[in-house]
């Protein structure tokens, strides 16, 4: 919870009289996260944490480029790893509507599951097109194109009909926050498990990347012996 908001249930201030606190602030920050900044501080503090959120936002698309490029996503990637991951991003966003956070918030909640999206659906295209079940790899690509559009839409929709109903949550929370205590609650569980399932979502790919190293340490010690084994004929061969 931003510190404005817990300034605004400390002092049980409205959201109306909480706008005119912030006199001296950053107005573009003021408006975007609510947050009253007054200080360099405060603004660079402001200014690298919006910076970090961008790079999270594009920290996959080089991994989208990769797999795209050799068609082996699903033999690098753990599917516990991407289910763990794609939970965890869809319960901090199930948190983010429940608890009526600000719509920068939202929108990156809703920015990951996007990138979870692409991912899974590369995931399942290589899947399906490296094990050949199926003939018809033109209609495969048609199906994962469809589905990405389809759920990129409903993201899409869904922000906008949140920031829509935005101002009505706030009059409901002034008329009766008793009501919403139980929805406020579940959002913060909702947020306190997803932070259990993105710690938990390395460990699935760990044992994937060190059984993937001893399986490969296995094939190089075969590859060794066969040529070991070789060498003596190839020797003899020539002698004779």
């Amino acid at each position: 919870m931003m510190a404005s908001q817990l300034y605004t249930y400390a002092f049980n201030i409205s959201p109306v009289e909480n706008r005119r606190l912030c006199i001296n602030g950053t107005p573009w920050i003021w408006h975007l996260l609510e947050e009253c900044v007054e200080n360099e501080w405060e603004y660079w503090s402001v200014v690298i944490g919006l910076i970090s959120i961008v790079c999270f936002l594009f920290a996959a698309l080089p991994q989208i480029y990769v797999a795209c490029r050799n068609g082996k996503v699903d033999q690098a990637l753990s599917v516990g790893f991407l289910l763990c991951w794609v939970a965890g991003d869809l319960t901090n966003l199930t948190g983010c509507i429940l608890t009526n956070q600000l719509p920068i918030q939202t929108l990156t909640a809703v920015s990951y599951v996007n990138m979870d999206i692409i991912l899974i659906s590369q995931f399942v295209y290589y899947r399906l097109k490296n094990q050949k079940m199926m003939k018809c790899s033109k209609s495969l690509k048609n199906f994962c194109v469809t589905w990405i559009l389809m759920c990129i839409t409903l993201c899409i929709v869904l922000p906008c009909q949140l920031l829509r109903r935005k101002h009505d949550q706030i009059s409901a929370m002034e008329r009766g926050n008793n009501s919403l205590d139980m929805i406020e609650m579940s959002g913060f569980v909702c947020g306190y498990i997803s932070c259990v399932f993105y710690l938990g979502s390395r460990f699935p790919q760990l044992y994937k990347n060190v059984t993937m190293q001893f399986l490969l340490y296995g094939q190089h010690k075969e590859r060794q012996h066969a040529l070991l084994e070789v060498e003596p004929l190839l020797e003899g061969e020539d002698v004779a």
